[in-house]
């Protein structure tokens, strides 16, 4: 009986040439490896991937909590998601989470302001600013998963842009990018 060793994926297996059982030293290929962390060596484990991850902005000296703004935390994800490979979701999918969900009290706000006042320019260039880069957000984030819900949500956000200020170039140059992304995924 010949033992041949070969290194697949970076999982060392032992292939026997006959029916005989594998020894006790071979590892077993986990067939989902989405149930485990990128760094699982563990061939007996039945599933560690990583849970929920907390964000926490701080002071320099660590004694107070930030609170940033959607559009810093959509920036922060989009460098975190440039340096992550393309199977780790963790920091930059919880700081696209974290800036989702920042966009969505922002807008709300937004709304409640002009629902309260009368609907003035600034406030009115403000709120497409904002939903724009929310779109972007969304668009982004359906990207780096990828999610074709969430490029679609960013799309309907442009159309809405686009049907209110059909000059606002930002929203058809979301929308192309959008597409393209689509065509892609």
């Amino acid at each position: 009986m010949s033992k041949n060793k070969r290194n697949i994926s970076s999982i060392n297996i032992e292939v026997s040439s006959s029916n005989s059982k594998p020894s006790r030293n071979s590892k077993r290929i986990r067939l989902k490896s989405s149930n485990h962390a990128p760094a699982c060596d563990d061939f007996t484990c039945k599933g560690c991937d990583v849970g929920e991850i907390e964000i926490v902005f701080t002071t320099e000296d660590g004694q107070g909590v930030v609170e940033l703004s959607p559009d810093k935390l959509f920036q922060f994800a989009l460098e975190e998601s440039s340096k992550e490979s393309s199977q780790e979701h963790g920091i930059a999918k919880r700081l696209f989470e974290m800036a989702l969900e920042g966009f969505d009290k922002l807008m709300s706000k937004e709304e409640q302001t002009l629902k309260g006042k009368e609907k003035e320019t600034p406030q009115k260039v403000d709120t497409k600013q904002t939903r724009c880069q929310y779109a972007l957000c969304r668009i982004a984030f359906g990207i780096y998963l990828p999610i074709v819900e969430q490029i679609h949500k960013g799309i309907k956000m442009f159309k809405r842009i686009i049907v209110e200020d059909d000059d606002y170039y930002d929203a058809w140059i979301g929308i192309g990018r959008a597409r393209i992304s689509l065509v892609c995924i």
